[in-house]
């Protein structure tokens, strides 16, 4: 990867009443304006908005504590039943940027609902963010924190959700960025709890910088040509020594962190020329999670989307050459199996 390709993978990993506690409820909520099946052209609001799932410390500056919300769509204001299932939905934005309240996941918060499912679609902790893509800020979370708070909000949702009528079965649906978050808190977390599902929209697999070979170059990138990377996980990968701390950028490699079958089933979507004609190299890597989470015994599946450049949520009405059917239908099937 050459210099100055860091704006490019910054701007790849992500695309971009009240009560207590800072929630906002539509109590007189109006007659739904999109029913099922939603598209991306539907923007209905959610029937909560910021509910508080937790409260994390700022690793980053050691400020106050940071409130971690999520906005709250429901089946019924759709026009469908509830499936009893809970998809918990993580945006994208290279680990340093991006929002719950971005169009992209207000239209996929919707179709999931649309779909039967209660949706809460999160924010949390963000690492550092400094350059192309984001505005400047000094983050407050990064690494295994911002895991941590996807596993929280499983946790918070699989409880939460029965008032809406869920019965603690949720799935992970992450996009970019959030795909990789999903991965991993689906390895931490194992396929024995609240956790019975992923699907992981472009997730990154593996962060080592020695992953991510320009093919044009021929040439690595160094750290500072991958600041998104480097601030998520906080340390350098070639550093002085060259040895800095690469074993910390595996542990969050999906696709080096599988060591038993104890995960749930992961469907993954990756277009083979993800970014810049396959510069950067997400397919590669889902194969190589693939591969993975096959010799674990894991279930598990990669579909290609038919538009070879599409990434992550933008994948998500695009056709698969799997099957012919678009991502977005055979995820909804592929959550119908996994989670109800």
């Amino acid at each position: 990867m050459k210099a100055g390709s860091a704006g490019r993978v910054g701007a790849a990993l992500g695309l971009v009443g009240s009560l207590a506690g800072g929630t906002s409820l539509r109590v007189d909520a109006a007659i739904p304006t999109c029913t099922a099946p939603a598209t991306f052209q539907c923007a209905q609001a959610a029937f909560i908005t910021n509910l508080v799932y937790g409260n994390a410390p700022n690793t980053i500056t050691g400020g106050p504590d940071v409130s971690l919300t999520a906005d709250i769509y429901r089946p019924r204001d759709f026009g469908v039943a509830s499936r009893g299932a809970t998809v918990v939905l993580v945006h994208g934005g290279s680990w340093n940027a991006g929002d719950k309240a971005t169009g992209n996941f207000i239209w996929a918060s919707n179709d999931l609902a649309a779909h039967g499912y209660i949706v809460y679609n999160i924010d949390l902790r963000m690492a550092p963010c400094v350059g192309i893509g984001c505005t400047s800020f000094s983050g407050t979370g990064r690494y295994f924190d911002e895991i941590n708070d996807v596993q929280s909000a499983v946790n918070f949702a699989s409880i939460d959700s029965s008032r809406f009528g869920g019965k603690g079965r949720v799935a992970l649906v992450g996009s970019s960025s959030g795909g990789h978050l999903a991965d991993m808190t689906a390895l931490v977390m194992g396929a024995h709890g609240a956790l019975r599902s992923v699907v992981s929209l472009s997730g990154p697999a593996e962060l080592q910088p020695d992953k991510y070979l320009d093919v044009l170059t021929g040439a690595y990138p160094t750290d500072t040509q991958e600041p998104a990377i480097l601030d998520y996980v906080g340390c350098p990968f070639w550093g002085t020594p060259p040895t800095a701390c690469p074993t910390r950028y595996g542990a969050v490699s999906p696709a080096e962190s599988v060591t038993s079958s104890n995960v749930p089933p992961i469907f993954q979507s990756a277009a083979t020329a993800d970014y810049a004609g396959g510069m950067y190299p997400i397919y590669a890597m889902a194969q190589r999670f693939r591969s993975a989470l096959n010799a674990a015994g894991v279930t598990n599946t990669l579909e290609t989307p038919s538009v070879t450049t599409c990434h992550a949520i933008g994948c998500w009405y695009i056709s698969s050459t799997n099957t012919g059917n678009t991502v977005e239908t055979d995820a909804i099937s592929w959550l119908r199996r996994t989670v109800g």
